[in-house]
């Protein structure tokens, strides 16, 4: 027997986790599924210590691990040869000795999806339950085909926002050391040369200066409990439980940027929904498979709330309805696609519709950036002048 740590939804719709002691990820699923509860994943505790220094699969290397699997897979190649193939060809050593342990476990007699769940963080959650689904399903080339839809648009997605932001933080980088380099290097030898000259001009700058250095103090001080509040809210996040729940309800209240989560995650979960229902999974275990994909944790509680509802008796549109942190055109979608019967296509028309909100949403940020960075420098440079150009110009003025 092996030990597992094992996450499964109960029955009432909550997230949990526990110890299981089985020969296999499979035996494990069958386990939790006979207490009526949804099985999400399993990590066995040996291999979850081992692959703990493993970084996950970035979105880049992703989009090329799905890429090449599902062009193996296509051309007829058992799940074995298409590892192997891609242990020959991958560009990167991660990419090579990630096939090869896969194939190792896959000689042990597992199957791909227990060999891939054993990478532990190393695949997301929706493409371990993709995996799991292509292999029941016997599809698994259809199954990489959506793994690398996803893949790829997270990849853009990452790629255009890292791009835009790579401009503002080198810039507000040589601001602040600028800064810093006038404050430690220019203005003391100025202070002393007018304090040389003596008279009330050099109290007066000395005043000044001393003013100046309280500004910069109480900025620094505000800008350090900002990055403060940032860390703690990251640890309490990566942390999980009730600190990333307590984080993720505020984060979707905030103005803006909580708007962008929701419909980011909004796309998440219809492009979830949409590869979990076409492939015959009944929607209410779909609605519980999807929490596991959501990054947002206050989202998830949300569907997950949603899908103890419909236990009850409520209706699906009704039950999303009844959900204030999810948006207000899910229920509406919901609703027409109960009304003609066929609520796995709406999820179909949600995604195309998300993808082309979030599009906009990326646009607009690109916008901005610039006319925004040229603001935050013009402000900067006029505190700089405020704070030191104009004490110095008046002491000067009053030795003249």
């Amino acid at each position: 027997m092996k030990s597992f740590q094992v996450r499964y939804f109960d029955a009432g719709g909550k997230l949990c986790k526990k110890q299981l002691s089985a020969d296999s990820v499979r035996a494990c699923e069958t386990l939790i599924s006979g207490d009526g509860c949804r099985f999400v994943s399993a990590i066995e505790a040996e291999g979850k210590r081992k692959s703990a220094q493993l970084a996950s699969l970035n979105a880049a290397e992703l989009v090329e691990f799905s890429s090449i699997m599902s062009s193996l897979l296509t051309a007829a190649l058992s799940v074995r040869d298409a590892l192997l193939m891609l242990q020959s060809i991958a560009r990167k050593k991660k990419m090579r000795d990630l096939a090869g342990r896969l194939v190792s476990r896959i000689d042990r007699g597992e199957s791909f999806a227990d060999a891939a769940a054993c990478e532990g963080k190393g695949f997301p959650p929706l493409v371990l339950a993709l995996i799991r689904i292509g292999e029941r399903t016997g599809d698994l080339s259809r199954s990489f085909e959506r793994i690398w839809y996803y893949a790829e648009n997270r990849r853009k997605l990452v790629s255009a926002l890292s791009n835009a932001m790579s401009y503002p933080v080198l810039v507000l980088t040589v601001m602040v050391f600028g800064s810093l380099g006038v404050g430690a290097y220019a203005l003391p030898r100025l202070k002393d040369m007018f304090a040389g000259m003596g008279g009330a001009a050099a109290d007066e700058l000395g005043l000044a200066l001393e003013l100046a250095k309280t500004r910069v103090l109480l900025a620094a001080l505000v800008m350090g409990l900002v990055l403060l509040l940032v860390f703690l809210a990251l640890l309490a996040r990566r942390q999980g439980g009730r600190g990333k729940l307590v984080v993720d309800t505020i984060l979707l209240k905030l103005p803006l940027l909580g708007a962008f989560i929701r419909d980011t995650n909004t796309l998440d979960f219809a492009f979830s929904m949409e590869a979990l229902t076409s492939a015959g999974i009944p929607v209410n275990d779909a609605l519980l498979e999807s929490c596991s994909s959501l990054s947002n944790a206050a989202y998830a509680e949300a569907v997950s709330a949603v899908s103890s509802q419909i236990r009850k008796g409520v209706s699906l549109s009704v039950s999303f309805r009844n959900q204030k942190r999810l948006p207000g055109q899910l229920s509406q979608w919901l609703a027409v696609g109960e009304r003609s019967g066929n609520v796995a296509a709406i999820f179909t028309q949600l995604k195309g519709f998300y993808e082309a909100i979030v599009a906009k949403w990326t646009a607009r940020f690109l916008a901005l950036i610039e006319p925004g960075i040229s603001l935050l420098v013009g402000l900067f440079i006029i505190m700089l002048i405020f704070t030191f150009v104009v004490p110095i110009l008046n002491s000067y003025g009053s030795i003249l």
